[in-house]
């Protein structure tokens, strides 16, 4: 496989009982877009339409990298869900705070 050239990376969640605002309080930091369920959300370009949210979701993007990081990115955003490399990553499900160990495979 060929050098990649660029990279980009995001962390999304989704879920029809998810509200934004519990995410952005559980990790501290504000998504890039967000939705809650049945409420009006509106799209990117190149439309800009006004649509009826299907499921909840919290976004946040990463900046793209020129040359390409991947690793880099993906260790953003494991930074951005443990306080340190000693301590286990969070994971929401079904709307409770899980917590697992990060492992390097």
């Amino acid at each position: 496989m060929g050098e990649l050239s660029e990279s980009a990376a995001c962390l999304r969640l989704f879920g029809d009982d998810l509200i934004p605002d519990d995410i952005t309080t559980l990790l501290g930091h504000e998504p890039m877009g967000s939705d809650i369920k049945g409420e009006l959300s509106k799209t990117l370009l190149p439309r800009k339409q006004v649509l009826l949210s299907k499921t909840g979701s919290w976004r946040l993007s990463f900046e793209r990298r020129r040359p390409a990081d991947l690793n880099g990115q993906i260790e953003e955003i494991i930074e951005l869900l443990t306080d340190d490399s000693e301590k286990p990553l969070r994971e929401i499900q079904n709307g409770h705070v899980l917590w697992s160990f990060p492992r390097v495979l």
